[in-house]
């Protein structure tokens, strides 16, 4: 019996040091979960910026097409390759345009002819109106012999007009020709790099004066002592950009060095591009040349890719909150301040945001405790004009 009640009492022991247990644990829950995340307003810069996706281009290129046609001979340079004005790049064999020009200088001799032939008979028939003219006067002729030696001599007039506007056109045509015939040797048209080299010797190419093509590509050469960012920007962010603004471009072609660069050109049309419209910016890049050797850095070079931050606004020394921390109540935007252990709604003023941080206009000091978590938290403005309530 002794046993029993020793027994029972040890259990009932138990029982009162877990139920104890148990509500201190409780309490600290209760207690943990009472006390909410909070923030503070802090004071420091603000960078604004809009994102562009771009590709490294020459500021000055040109692809180069030949106004004669056949077949390439020699290629006399490769992609890479240094190039200077005027140089022969590509030869092409000349066999058709020296036919070409044989046929157009024999119809330049015919056409000749034929203005020298209309010059013969014009002089005959005005010859003969004068003599008809004479005869008229001393009434041996009638009046319509008159008049049909006046028509001849005006139709031989007409035919020499012709026979001196063919001739003129086929002065035109041997030029051609002959224009032709000078670009079989094709030489490039800016000191520069080849970029690209379309062709292999052998090949046929049709003529850039070709009236069922635009003629066969044969290169790109570019000036790369001056290369650029052509950059496109969503139709929303580009009421934002301006020239002269700089930019951040990193680069994955050259990770261990930023760079740095400006807006020169803002696109007037937009363009659109997988459905969105978009607008081209065009940005020069600072430090990409070595000024020691006027070399571009091996790493970049035309074509890659770029990600570019267009900077837009530069705010220093402004009231800062996690953005996350506005929400609404009873319609109005504010937030939710901590003094002690109450909690107070205070509307607020808010300025630009990053997306994570927005500016603080309202009359609160740096320090002040922000309740995070409110419940419409998630549509607090990610951008928004100065002075403006959300």
């Amino acid at each position: 019996m002794k046993t029993r009640s020793i027994w029972l009492g040890a259990a009932l022991v138990s029982v009162f040091v877990a139920v104890a247990v148990g509500f201190v644990v409780m309490k600290r829950s209760d207690s943990s979960q009472g006390r909410p995340e909070t923030v503070r307003i802090e004071k420091g810069d603000l960078i604004l910026s809009i994102p562009a996706t771009g590709v490294i281009e020459p500021r000055f290129s040109v692809e180069i097409k030949s106004k004669a046609s056949g077949e390439i001979s020699k290629i006399l340079a490769e992609e890479g390759d240094a190039v200077e004005k005027g140089e022969v790049i590509i030869e092409i064999d000349p066999k058709i345009e020296k036919s070409g020009v044989r046929r157009a200088a024999a119809d330049v001799m015919v056409a000749a002819a034929a203005v020298k032939k209309g010059e013969i008979f014009l002089e005959k028939a005005r010859m003969a109106k004068t003599r008809q003219e004479k005869l008229h006067e001393k009434g041996l002729i009638s009046d319509v012999e008159i008049e049909d030696g006046a028509h001849e001599a005006a139709l031989r007039e007409a035919d020499l007009s012709l026979a001196q506007a063919e001739y003129l056109r086929a002065q035109e045509v041997l030029s051609e020709a002959e224009e032709r015939l000078r670009e079989t040797r094709v030489v490039s048209p800016l000191s520069g790099v080849i970029l690209t080299l379309d062709v292999e010797r052998g090949q046929l190419i049709s003529s850039g004066m070709s009236s069922f093509s635009h003629g066969t590509p044969l290169a790109v050469v570019g000036d790369l002592s001056e290369v650029r960012i052509r950059a496109e920007v969503d139709e929303t962010d580009a009421r934002e950009a301006a020239v002269h603004q700089e930019a951040l471009m990193p680069f994955d072609a050259s990770p261990e060095k930023s760079y740095r660069g400006r807006v020169i050109r803002v696109a007037p049309l937009a363009r659109t591009k997988n459905d969105l419209a978009v607008i081209t910016l065009f940005l020069s890049i600072e430090g990409l040349v070595d000024p020691a050797d006027d070399a571009l850095s091996p790493q970049l070079r035309p074509g890659l890719s770029a990600d570019v931050e267009v900077i837009t606004q530069r705010l220093s020394g402004i009231h800062l909150l996690a953005r996350e921390a506005l929400h609404q109540q009873e319609g109005k935007w504010g937030v939710s301040v901590l003094a002690g252990e109450a909690v107070s709604f205070h509307e607020v003023v808010t300025g630009a945001s990053d997306g994570e941080r927005i500016e603080i206009k309202t009359d609160l000091p740096v320090g002040t405790q922000v309740v995070m978590g409110g419940r419409d938290a998630s549509k607090a403005p990610s951008r928004g004009p100065d002075g403006v309530r959300p």
